[in-house]
């Protein structure tokens, strides 16, 4: 399951970055070996499209935040 944090919506709205493509990034995306999250977070990129999230136990996703990237 994806769960999106309160902040993560807020940034989405804010963004115009749609649930459709935060799963197309999800699905598609590569992961930035640049990003080291304090807590196994990881940083997926898809396009102009950037994703931070991390793993739960259970396996759900959680996503923190999202933005586009300006190219």
């Amino acid at each position: 399951m994806i769960i999106y944090t309160k902040h993560a919506l807020e940034r989405m709205e804010l963004r115009d970055v749609l649930r459709s493509e935060v799963k197309r990034v999800l699905a598609k995306g590569k992961i930035a070996t640049d990003h080291r999250g304090e807590h196994g977070e990881f940083k997926i990129i898809h396009g102009d499209i950037v994703v931070i999230g991390h793993v739960t136990e259970g396996d759900d996703i959680v996503i923190m935040t999202t933005w586009r990237n300006v190219l």
